[in-house]
């Protein structure tokens, strides 16, 4: 119809529609109305900002704000030749931002982020703000990017980055806050939200967003971690292709959430014996863990026997998706079983004396990765955790017992975990670090992919 309205024709089946006199679209009190014009067609920002106000498609919002755009395209509202403008570049997709960006009375469609800035790239940036630091323009309003301890702006994150990948400063004009968030954070880096009674951050160490502040340490990767982080890179090379041939419906399933934790139990299990080199034969599922409260015949995901020269290797695993009906378990209550299954881990205990490495593999969608980069939620600080960072998990960051908080955490957080670990006295304190992470995006569909060591 946005085509139509514009000035377009479609053939289909040999029947030519177009429209003689294009429509105009015209916000009112109570929603929107169209009318006919003579002089152009739809604002498509205005058509955007429409959507977005009144709610009226919160999924055609977001796909088409994850739109790529390769051409800026300059448009007016009153142009006359605002049509013709359209035929002569009718093979681009138009991505317009959620609020709209003007410049005088220009609209302006923003370029995407170049795909070869790389984490290296970022990193380089990151140096040299911490060497010249951040004019005032250029200061971050609504995201940080959260980096050894350091806030920064990241629209000049990666326009600096862009720089060091492409031999030229990027004008934060060519493109939103939106998409240089989700591209940092695809990067792998931990990007928050800054809350409006925090006020504008700083990389001075202003307290940025709505986060519980905790000592965050280095736990640098050893020779098996590193041989480990090829299986995970195997791992998640195989979970997003699965993922991407549903999206693509190029698979037997229609939807992701058709799914079952069980392919991710095995895609992990074919990266251990490929990748791993681990001999299928060590291998044990649904294994025995007599260690967790108030179950009786409660079992470890997977179970990898010890050898000479590696550890024994415990996993648990998680991977939850959106549902379609109203049956779905309160977002609280996932995230209490998250918590849950990590001081499972930590409780876990080989019969004999052989060293262990415990594994939480995670992998979720948009309702929990919206969930847990919530500041109300004040989970940012496990969710994003960099790689190879870690933290103290006691009973108080669980239960949310913080004397400068007056927020509780949700009881189906605090419930999820008593369900399977028991009151808190019996809970164990161990420490989770962070040693993968990816963030994939398929469109509409979301999906991050988590992999924590849990050390007692």
């Amino acid at each position: 119809m946005l085509l139509l309205f514009n000035g377009w024709k479609i053939t289909r089946k040999g029947r030519e529609f177009s429209l003689k006199i294009p429509i105009s679209i015209h916000p009112t009190g109570d929603g929107y109305r169209l009318y006919k014009s003579q002089t152009g067609g739809i604002d498509l920002s205005n058509f955007i900002k429409e959507i977005v106000e009144f709610r009226i498609d919160k999924e055609l919002v977001r796909t088409i704000d994850e739109i790529d755009l390769d051409y800026v395209i300059p448009v007016r509202t009153e142009n006359p030749e605002w049509s013709s403008e359209m035929w002569e570049n009718k093979a681009i997709l138009l991505k317009m931002e959620k609020a709209g960006r003007f410049k005088g009375r220009r609209e302006v469609v923003n370029m995407p982020i170049s795909k070869n800035i790389s984490q290296e790239h970022v990193l380089k940036a990151i140096e040299e703000i911490d060497k010249n630091g951040v004019s005032g323009k250029f200061k971050g309003k609504s995201y940080s990017l959260i980096y050894n301890g350091k806030r920064y702006p990241p629209k000049y994150v990666v326009s600096l980055a862009n720089k060091y990948a492409n031999g030229e400063f990027l004008d934060p004009a060519e493109f939103n806050t939106h998409a240089a968030v989700r591209y940092l954070r695809r990067l792998g880096f931990r990007v928050a939200k800054i809350t409006p009674e925090t006020g504008e951050d700083s990389t001075e160490g202003g307290s940025g967003s709505n986060i519980i502040e905790l000592p965050i340490l280095q736990f640098p990767p050893n020779e098996f971690d590193k041989k480990m982080y090829s299986v995970f890179e195997r791992f998640a090379s195989l979970v997003e292709e699965r993922l991407r041939a549903i999206v693509e419906k190029c698979s037997e399933l229609e939807k992701i959430h058709q799914e079952s934790e069980d392919t991710i139990r095995y895609m992990m299990f074919h990266a251990l014996t490929t990748v791993g080199g681990i001999d299928p034969l060590d291998v044990y599922l649904e294994y025995p863990h007599p260690e967790v409260p108030n179950r009786k015949y409660a079992k470890l995901d997977t179970f990898v026997a010890a050898k000479e020269n590696r550890p024994a290797l415990a996993f648990e695993m998680k991977f939850k998706t959106k549902i379609p009906s109203r049956n779905n378990i309160p977002r609280s209550q996932i995230a209490g079983s998250a918590f849950a299954d990590l001081l499972r881990l930590a409780s876990f205990r080989v019969k004999s004396s052989e060293k262990t490495k415990r594994y939480f593999v995670y992998v979720v969608d948009d309702e929990m990765i919206g969930y847990y980069r919530n500041p109300r939620n004040c989970l940012e600080e496990f969710f994003d955790l960099e790689t190879n960072k870690g933290f103290k998990l006691t009973k108080d960051y669980i239960l949310f017992k913080n004397k400068t908080k007056t927020e509780k955490r949700a009881k189906w957080l605090i419930r999820g975990v008593e369900s399977s670990m028991g009151e808190p006295t019996n809970w164990p304190e161990p420490t989770v670090i962070c040693r993968f992470r990816r963030d994939f995006d398929f469109g509409s569909n979301r999906i991050v992919i988590r992999i924590y060591e849990v050390v007692p």
